[in-house]
């Protein structure tokens, strides 16, 4: 379903950027994937993936670039269980925001 729901947005003009979530356990990989992050923006701005480096365990994130016209900034994404917030979970973040 979002598969369709994000190809509809592309079709109407969506600049569009998806990542698909990671899986934790062996037998999870063998499953069908229904998740992913996605960021999209309206007609007229661009938006680039960044590849951050890290691969979290705890927690989903896309970082993208957003352009419009002349300026831009980066966006950082991050979606987490509210069980996952434990002190892994604030260790990978702040891995996450000292890699920068």
């Amino acid at each position: 379903m979002l598969t369709v729901c994000i190809s509809c947005l592309r079709s109407e003009g969506y600049a569009i950027v998806e990542r698909v979530c990671s899986r934790s356990s062996e037998s999870e990989r063998l499953a069908v994937n229904h998740g992913s992050v996605v960021v999209a923006g309206v007609s007229g701005v661009w938006l680039t993936a960044v590849d951050t480096g890290i691969q979290p365990i705890t927690f989903e994130s896309a970082c993208v670039r957003v352009m419009l016209s002349s300026s831009s900034c980066i966006v950082l994404l991050i979606i987490a269980q509210a069980l996952s917030q434990s002190a892994e979970f604030f260790r990978e973040l702040l891995k996450l925001w000292i890699g920068w």
